[in-house]
C-alpha cells in the first residue's frame, strides 16, 4: 500500500501509520559484543578451503565432486 507520492506505509501495532522517517528503530541491533568472533570464524573457514582452492588453481582444473562438496 502506498500513498499518492509513492512512499510506503508501515503499520505499527497500536500507533497507527508510520512512515520511513518516523518509524521506530533500534540502534546497533546487529552489533556483536566481540567482533573478533566473526573474524576467527572466517579465518577457520578460509584455512579449511585454502589447500583445495590452491590445488585447483595450480593445476588449472575443475574441482572433483568431493572438492566441490567441501567448497560448498
Amino acid at each position: 500500500m502506498t500513498e499518492s507520492y509513492g512512499s510506503p506505509i508501515f503499520f505499527v501495532k497500536n500507533s497507527g501509520k508510520a512512515r520511513r522517517n518516523n518509524a521506530g528503530h533500534e540502534r546497533d541491533f546487529y552489533r556483536l559484543s566481540d567482533p573478533v568472533v566473526v573474524e576467527k570464524a572466517f579465518s577457520a573457514l578460509e584455512g579449511a578451503v585454502a589447500p583445495t582452492l590452491r590445488s585447483i588453481d595450480q593445476e588449472r582444473r575443475w574441482p572433483d565432486n568431493d572438492e566441490l562438496d567441501a567448497l560448498l
